[in-house]
């Protein structure tokens, strides 16, 4: 998506909306990678199936990838609509993500000092993103924490994002 949205005959506003909204899933699925296998193999651009080279690239250090995950979050929250559709990505949805990249990745590599990463730049901004949302008003948790299973409506005040799931009767 990322290197074919340019000849798409759209508005520039909209165009940033759906590169933001191709780097958010990007990192989503980087940083769920990274969380449950470490070290992978980072690819900026669509791989050609016949080069070899590309399907068995090494590992790529972990702070790399997940410097590239904050990159592309950055680009996100930068580019993506406020408001949207109802339960779609959104800003504050990038918004959270990156807050909890940070606080996962700063946690991470701050009780990690045998990997000499650097510790700039994840967990404090992590901090006030998380902070920022939690106190901007958008958002409340008011309900009992037994209540939380029984299923709620959308919009709710409780949710930033929801999957959809379908019920069987």
């Amino acid at each position: 998506m990322l290197e074919r949205i340019d000849i798409v005959n759209m508005p520039d506003e909209a165009r940033n909306h759906w590169k933001g909204i191709a780097h958010f899933f990007r990192a989503l699925q980087y940083f769920k990678l990274v969380m449950e296998f470490g070290r992978v193999p980072w690819f900026s651009h669509s791989l050609e199936i016949s080069d070899s080279t590309q399907i068995y690239k090494p590992l790529t250090p972990t702070s790399l990838v997940m410097d590239s995950v904050l990159a592309d979050l950055n680009f996100a929250v930068a580019n993506i609509r406020q408001v949207d559709l109802t339960n779609t990505v959104q800003k504050n949805v990038a918004l959270a993500l990156l807050a909890r990249v940070g606080l996962y990745e700063g946690t991470y590599r701050k009780y990690h000092t045998e990997l000499n990463m650097p510790k700039r730049g994840y967990l404090s901004p992590g901090a006030r993103r998380a902070q920022a949302i939690m106190t901007s008003g958008t958002y409340t948790w008011t309900r009992a924490i037994r209540t939380a299973i029984i299923p709620m409506t959308y919009p709710d005040k409780e949710i930033i994002c929801t999957k959809g799931t379908s019920r069987l009767s």
